[in-house]
């Protein structure tokens, strides 16, 4: 048995045969995170604090969720907890100190959009609430949206909740 040469057509195929399968690889891989990329799903949640003029006891939250991804979001539930925070005792803190949490808990808190079962790419839904606030009260607010898992999104490890928090003193 003769040793094998670079130019024995077997070696070249098989050569071949290797750059094929590092390409079709390489490509198989770039499609694969293209569509993992195109199609998880992403909101954009904002809380919007304003005063209504003249008047120092109201102030109107306006809440707003925007579907920035290219597939339809189905909905579970959208939540809204809007609690008071006592006057913050900035005369005696230090810099640097945490005055108040962003944790909030969503237990009791009001389910709102419950007319709207999916947000579908480009779709922007807003809402706008008046509280009532004291003077000195920080509003403490805390805005979730929880999507459902349909059957196939079960098996891929995407987001399920989106929240944002914000604090108000107006």
């Amino acid at each position: 048995m003769t040793p094998l040469t670079w130019s024995d057509p077997i070696v070249i195929v098989s050569i071949f045969r290797l750059i094929w399968t590092v390409i079709a690889t390489v490509v198989a891989a770039y499609v694969v995170v293209y569509f993992f990329k195109a199609l998880t799903p992403a909101l954009k949640l904002s809380v919007t604090p304003r005063r209504i003029a003249g008047n120092d006891k109201l102030i109107i939250l306006e809440l707003e969720i925007e579907n920035t991804s290219k597939v339809e979001i189905p909905k579970d539930k959208v939540l809204l907890k809007v609690s008071r925070q006592l006057p913050l005792q900035t005369y005696s803190a230090n810099t640097g100190d945490c005055l108040a949490r962003e944790w909030v808990e969503f237990d009791k808190a009001d389910e709102i959009f419950e007319s709207t079962t999916c947000l579908n790419p480009g779709d922007k839904l807003h809402v706008e609430r008046i509280y009532a606030i004291q003077s000195g009260d920080v509003l403490h607010v805390g805005f979730q949206f929880t999507s459902k898992r349909s059957f196939v999104r079960r098996f891929f490890p995407w987001a399920r909740q989106w929240t944002t928090t914000c604090f108000s003193n107006l």
